[in-house]
């Protein structure tokens, strides 16, 4: 529904923003991930009390996808694949544990707002389904994210606008 795209985009926002202010303070004491996916969890079990949004565990997958370690396990894989045994179980040890501490943030989250404010299950109507354009338009929102998250140089902005779309089809 429209409402879970806009708990989404500024759960995401909040998410962006604590990532660039308390990100390196927090991530040397080791409980950034955990922290953060509590936070956003309880928002979003929040506002879909308020608001009464459909999708909860969308909301929050959607508005914490930066934090997940895709390429740190992709890495970690090619390592081990190469036969760099060290490198590569380490760096899988490390995108496990960054999980688990996502993990650990949203159960915790999740099971308290239960608590609070009992809800059903989570049922996606089809009649709250979006028009296919909007999908298009999120492959175009997010390739222009990746830009401004990896500092692309402008030029570079429309490549990685159409690999995006090109890797969605």
């Amino acid at each position: 529904a429209w409402i879970d795209i806009g708990i989404a985009a500024i759960l995401a926002m909040v998410t962006g923003l604590f990532t660039m202010r308390l990100g390196k303070r927090w991530q040397e004491a080791g409980s950034f991930e955990a922290i953060i996916a509590f936070i956003v969890t309880g928002l979003a079990y929040m506002s879909a009390a308020w608001f009464g949004a459909a999708n909860v565990p969308n909301i929050v997958i959607a508005a914490m996808i930066i934090l997940m370690p895709g390429l740190d396990l992709t890495i970690a894989i090619t390592e081990l694949s190469t036969g760099h045994l060290a490198s590569g179980t380490s760096r899988f040890a490390g995108a496990v544990v960054v999980l688990l501490k996502l993990s650990i943030g949203v159960v915790l989250a999740t099971q308290i707002a239960k608590l609070i404010h009992p809800m059903g299950e989570f049922v996606v109507d089809s009649a709250t389904l979006q028009p296919g354009w909007t999908l298009w338009a999120a492959l175009a929102a997010s390739g222009l994210a990746f830009g401004v998250l990896f500092n692309a140089n402008r030029r570079d902005w429309l490549a990685i606008l159409v690999f995006c779309m090109l890797s969605y089809s």
